[in-house]
């Protein structure tokens, strides 16, 4: 969201050894962007073709001479997908995401260094275009009909 992370790097190695069992070929590590006293705001806005529409926006300001600093980030990202799966009517690789991270930290006194951090997301996304869309019930019933037919 926003440049709210500093630096992101890849850590190659063997499924499991990174971070656990199905971590296959290594894992991203993001890094948040450290917390400044000065008062900051910034948003961006995205359109694009299949009704894509992102909206992104965080501010950053300090509370008071404490040296408490707070961060608010949000995003929309919004996209319509490219098609439906015949059979459902579900909408393939649409995306529907909201999200929020709110940050307070001390950095006023080089002796003492805290950061707490509070996510939120909600994704009502539809099927991803790699997976199957198939559940169980139908794709039971898909093969009793090959079964019968073939």
């Amino acid at each position: 969201m926003c440049s709210t992370w500093s630096a992101s790097k890849f850590c190659a190695a063997r499924e499991g050894t990174l971070y656990g069992k199905n971590t296959i070929g290594g894992a991203i590590r993001y890094v948040s962007a450290p917390l400044d006293e000065d008062f900051y705001g910034q948003a961006s806005v995205t359109a694009g073709s299949y009704s894509q529409a992102d909206v992104e926006g965080q501010r950053e300001c300090a509370t008071g001479d404490s040296g408490w600093v707070m961060r608010v980030a949000a995003a929309s990202l919004n996209h319509d997908g490219f098609g439906e799966i015949i059979d459902t009517n579900q909408p393939v690789s649409d995306k529907e995401i909201l999200a929020a991270r709110a940050t307070l930290g001390c950095v006023g006194n080089p002796d003492f260094w805290a950061r707490i951090s509070v996510d939120w997301m909600d994704d009502q996304s539809g099927v991803r275009g790699a997976k199957d869309a198939c559940t169980q019930h139908q794709c039971a019933h898909q093969c009793r009909q090959r079964a019968a037919t073939g």
